[in-house]
């Protein structure tokens, strides 16, 4: 069993994912078997595992869904709620771009927090909500048009669900950092950081976070470094020649991150073994 058997699986496996679920992808997008595995990385981030979850409101989206302004997204907001709550698949709420190999989310990798539409189907006029989505919660924070000016870099969306769950940003914190020299707080200069690839800490209250884990290309810093560990141990394991009088009897994406997959294969003595990363 050659290092190159196992990354043909690899490939094979992730394209068939993406043709049974629809995701774009070009040839082009299969040549680098490292940015291979990050896009494909990125593509299970950018999207939501049906489930049922907690939900939770923050009091400014509480008080702006029920004002005579917003009374025409009330029922909509309502029924996207109960969807979630009863853990209906959520994905076609989504960006279009979700479904696109390569696509980067930069709001979702710097700030964890995904954009779902309220009328995925029209071209114009269209609200978002933008939420922070884990396993078991979900924490809708604001509804906002899509007209809006850098509505994907607005600094009030992480203030607001700063303000309201500030434990769930407890991990980013730095601690014994105080102040910053300069406070990016400005919707443009995040858009402009972000476009430039450049990561940056955000003061929010007293405290200072830094959230983004964005490489200088885009991509999620996290996927970079978990592709990086399995392109690792694939050279070190063929450099070895760990593998060498070995056969694959079967290899399976686990569909979630880490591990990713399951190789299950013959060693030397013919006995059957299981790798995974």
């Amino acid at each position: 069993m050659y290092v190159s058997e196992i990354k043909r699986c690899f490939q094979n496996s992730i394209l068939n994912f993406y043709v049974s679920n629809g995701i774009k992808w070009k040839f082009t997008d299969t040549l680098d078997f490292h940015l291979l595995l990050i896009d494909y990385f990125e593509i299970l981030r950018k999207h939501i595992v049906p489930r049922k979850r907690n939900i939770y409101i923050s009091k400014e989206l509480k008080q702006k869904i029920n004002s005579p302004e917003y009374s025409a997204w009330e029922t909509r907001f309502y029924k996207i709620k109960e969807k979630f709550k009863n853990g209906e698949d959520m994905n076609s709420f989504l960006s279009k771009k979700a479904d696109e190999n390569g696509f980067k989310d930069r709001l979702l990798t710097c700030w964890k927090m995904y954009h779902l539409h309220f009328f995925p189907e029209k071209k114009r006029g269209d609200m978002l909500l933008f939420a922070i989505i884990t396993d078991d919660n979900v924490y809708m924070v604001d509804i906002l048009p899509h007209s809006k000016e850098y509505v994907f870099s607005t600094f009030n969306l992480l203030n607001i669900a700063h303000s309201n769950w500030k434990e769930i940003f407890e991990q980013y914190r730095l601690r014994g950092v105080v102040e910053m020299s300069v406070i990016i707080k400005e919707d443009k200069e995040i858009n402009e950081f972000r476009r430039g690839g450049i990561c940056t800490a955000m003061q929010l209250g007293n405290d200072i976070y830094s959230l983004d884990t964005m490489s200088s290309d885009g991509h999620n810093a996290m996927d970079v470094m978990y592709a990086n560990h399995i392109c690792n141990k694939l050279h070190e394991y063929e450099h070895k020649g760990i593998f060498k009088n070995c056969k694959i009897y079967d290899f399976s994406l686990t569909y979630i991150m880490n591990p990713c997959f399951v190789l299950t294969y013959y060693d030397a003595k013919g006995k059957l073994d299981v790798w995974s990363i």
